[in-house]
């Protein structure tokens, strides 16, 4: 007899209760669910960490000084402009605690403690919202030419930062219009090099700008003297021009240049000049703006009494105890002094500083130019001494500069 027919197990129908199809379902679902809300989050954290980078160095954390200065008072703010503007991370202890101390004294309107640790950090920390916050605190103390050099500063460091322009902005709106007496007008055309109007140190001129196509050209000649520092101002006389100025040398290589997206009032450039030596002065309208002006440039007369002094052969004779005072003008200022020594022994060429700017280096030579003595710091030490060996009757050389091309006033005395 033959077996009943049996069909394998393995083609029988699979079936799953009613109850685990639904759940499993569910399940899938959920899980799609789940992997939608863990990218919305992903991307929600990544936001978040773009707007807390943006806010950190495009100024948020700010208070409002009781002049309506604005005033950076978040310290990552300015610990993320060190990173973004030096490169790297900012991780000296001391002047973190600095920051924090600064920051905290102006949030409790300790403004004066504030701003000489401002005045400090402006050197080290020389970022956007630390060269804002001490325009502000100069602008609080009422020395509005320092603000107004410091919010410069922090907009040509950081280029479109905010606070700083609206600080400046407020600075010279507070200011009133300065009058300036006009002796000449400008002539057009004007609008490149070879048709600059020929002007004079120190005479106002009245002029403007036409449209998006008009630039001004001015020529002009260094006085007689030791090379001093310059400044070509514009004065605004409108509310649509945002001026901009370039200046260049003979060569007609650009040696400064300064620009604003707002109508400031007044506009500096600084820059070296050379007695008898010609430049030129460009102005116009920045993004097209346009309107009437005034143009001054005149000499700041940085130079101090023993100028020029720059090298061995223009060294200044100085004596064995008396203290002497100068200044470093800029990067390309150094000074020389030559000392006879009275007896044989150990001199000390001491420099003391006379300010918060300059970083101090003294170098010493014997008379055959050979270095015997350096001494220099990347701090602005109020005090630096260099000493040496000395034979009676024998001449030395002492050299002062800006370390890191720093300036500053300055004493010194060689004892």
């Amino acid at each position: 007899m033959s077996e009943p027919f049996a069909t394998p197990e393995a083609s029988l129908p699979t079936t799953q209760p009613a109850s685990e199809a639904p759940a499993k379902a569910i399940r899938g679902g959920l899980g799609m669910f789940d992997s939608w809300v863990a990218r919305l989050t992903a991307v929600v954290t990544l936001l978040a960490a773009a707007y807390a980078l943006y806010a950190a160095i495009h100024g948020k954390g700010e208070t409002k000084t009781p002049n309506n200065f604005t005033l950076i008072s978040d310290v990552t703010v300015i610990e993320n402009q060190y990173q973004q503007y030096m490169g790297q991370p900012l991780t000296d202890t001391a002047t973190k605690d600095t920051i924090r101390s600064a920051v905290n004294l102006a949030k409790a309107g300790q403004y004066a403690e504030s701003r000489k640790l401002f005045q400090q950090l402006a050197s080290s920390v020389p970022v956007p919202a630390v060269l804002n916050n001490l325009g502000t605190l100069d602008a609080q103390a009422g020395d509005k030419d320092s603000a107004r050099q410091a919010f410069q500063q922090a907009i040509a460091k950081g280029g479109d930062y905010q606070p700083a322009i609206q600080n400046l902005k407020r600075l010279t709106s507070n200011e009133g219009p300065k009058p300036v007496p006009v002796r000449g007008q400008e002539s057009e055309p004007n609008n490149d090099f070879d048709q600059a109007n020929e002007i004079r140190v120190g005479d106002a001129i009245a002029a403007s700008i036409a449209d998006n196509s008009d630039q001004d050209f001015f020529r002009f000649t260094a006085q007689a003297g030791p090379r001093d520092i310059y400044q070509a101002s514009v004065n605004n006389r409108s509310t649509t021009l945002h001026p901009q100025i370039n200046v260049y040398d003979g060569n007609r290589h650009e040696i400064c240049s300064q620009a604003s997206n707002e109508a400031l009032a007044q506009l500096d450039c600084r820059f070296s000049a050379q007695a008898g030596s010609s430049y030129f002065v460009e102005v116009s309208g920045y993004w097209g703006t346009s309107g009437a002006y005034t143009l001054l440039v005149n000499p700041l007369k940085l130079y101090d009494s023993f100028e020029p002094n720059d090298d061995f052969t223009q060294a200044k004779k100085i004596s064995v105890g008396r203290t002497i005072e100068a200044n470093i003008m800029d990067q390309n200022d150094t000074d020389y002094y030559l000392v006879e020594a009275g007896g044989t022994g150990d001199l000390t060429a001491r420099f003391e500083n006379g300010g918060t700017t300059l970083l101090p280096q003294i170098d010493v030579y014997d008379g055959n130019r050979h270095d015997i003595c350096q001494q220099a710091s990347n701090e602005a030490l109020s005090q630096l001494d260099c000493r040496f060996s000395a034979q009676a009757g024998s001449p030395y050389y002492v050299e002062v500069r800006g370390y890191w091309g720093t300036s500053g006033a300055y004493k010194l005395t060689v004892k």
